[in-house]
């Protein structure tokens, strides 16, 4: 089963490598999952990244199979500091159903992610996103949301502003 880790190595970093055939193989045998959240985890760069675009893919089209191993992303998301591991598990974590002390932990890390000076823009309007839209089904966070876009958006960072414009207006909307 290591072999589904081993074909992340492949190809270009840049590359997707092997990510979309790794996704339809997790979908047809949803016990591959842990493995790609072991991935996240791995000493290789490159590995940890593709793991993370895989789970972020499954988690855009089939959340519930990211459910079985929410704890095991929880975990990992605790100690990752990649940012191009981040820039991906920072939307995995939104896809999760969570209860309400994960939501706290979510928050927590995403929001440490989005104000530390190391993440990338692109890492960083992930982050935007996933604060949005773990906060925007629940009205006590809502104006939590809002501050955190905000005071990022007060850096002037051009992708930052054009997301937070369009996460604002989303989560100014009634439920």
């Amino acid at each position: 089963m290591t072999s589904l880790l081993n074909r992340l190595e492949e190809g270009d970093y840049k590359s997707l490598g092997q990510v979309p055939e790794v996704v339809q193989e997790v979908y047809t045998d949803n016990s591959l999952l842990p493995l790609l959240v072991e991935g996240l985890l791995h000493k290789n760069p490159k590995v940890a990244f593709r793991s993370a675009i895989a789970l972020d893919k499954i988690g855009r089209e089939k959340p519930i199979l990211l459910s079985t191993s929410k704890k095991e992303i929880l975990a990992a998301a605790n100690v990752i500091d990649d940012k191009n591991v981040i820039w991906h598990l920072s939307l995995v974590m939104s896809y999760l159903p969570l209860t309400d002390d994960e939501i706290a932990e979510a928050l927590n890390l995403i929001t440490g992610w989005l104000t530390d000076k190391k993440p990338a823009i692109f890492a960083k309007v992930n982050c935007m996103q996933a604060i949005a839209t773990i906060c925007k089904p629940h009205e006590e966070l809502v104006s939590e949301a809002i501050a955190i876009i905000e005071e990022e958006m007060l850096k002037g960072k051009a992708a930052i502003n054009a997301r937070g414009r369009m996460l604002l207006k989303e989560l100014k909307k009634p439920v």
